[in-house]
């Protein structure tokens, strides 16, 4: 089973959004989760810190620098800077602390 730490820079990069008010209440996480066709087009012409931006958790005892190291992706915007360079909006409905429960489906309780 694989273990996980928290991205803290992902966090703080979150807060920010949110803080600044970047997000959406409501979507449908499965329409604006990215592909990953996505996501390697969002690496052609990003660096691998700004993909682990958008990452909360680190997949423990993976090389850095390879998708499988970065995981619980949040947000739209790897699926979005693939045809804008500038997203402006954020899916962000998750709370940033892990849920009560290790259900797959703990988020549909809310």
């Amino acid at each position: 089973m694989a273990a996980y730490a928290v991205n803290k820079r992902a966090v703080a990069h979150a807060r920010a959004l949110i803080d600044g008010r970047q997000y959406v209440l409501d979507s449908d996480w499965g329409e604006s989760q990215p592909s990953a066709d996505d996501e390697n087009k969002f690496l052609d012409s990003h660096t691998w810190d700004e993909y682990a931006a958008w990452h909360l958790g680190l997949t423990e005892g993976a090389n850095d620098e390879t998708k499988a190291r970065y995981a619980f992706a949040f947000g739209d915007a790897l699926a979005a800077q693939v045809t804008d360079p500038a997203p402006s909006v954020l899916v962000a409905r998750a709370a940033l602390d892990p849920p009560p429960t290790t259900s797959p489906r703990w988020y549909r309780r809310r």
